[in-house]
């Protein structure tokens, strides 16, 4: 894991705390990792910012991903392809490169 991701790991998750469980950890760090979000820290907390890039037609998900996370991209209008993860349910990079 990216170690400034979890140096910020505890400001985020406080962060989250807010939010009422329509996010969590996982959904942030997913988003770091595909390059739909951000992540820039700082000494004494950090920011996660969405990257919204138009027109954006497809999102690229491991296979491991939340049930909603590939329903809500595709009810977006998004376009999802799966990769296959591999047995730590990270992106299998030979897969990623297939596409």
């Amino acid at each position: 894991m990216d170690s400034a991701l979890e140096k910020c790991r505890t400001w985020i998750e406080d962060a989250l705390s807010y939010c009422d469980g329509t996010h969590a950890w996982e959904d942030i760090e997913n988003g770091i990792h595909t390059g739909a979000m951000q992540l820039w820290p700082a000494p004494k907390g950090c920011i996660v910012t969405e990257i919204v890039v138009y027109p954006r037609k497809k999102i690229i998900m491991p296979d491991s991903a939340h049930g909603t996370n590939p329903a809500s991209a595709t009810i977006s209008g998004y376009d999802t392809v799966q990769i296959k993860s591999n047995e730590k349910g990270l992106v299998d990079i030979e897969d990623l490169k297939a596409h």
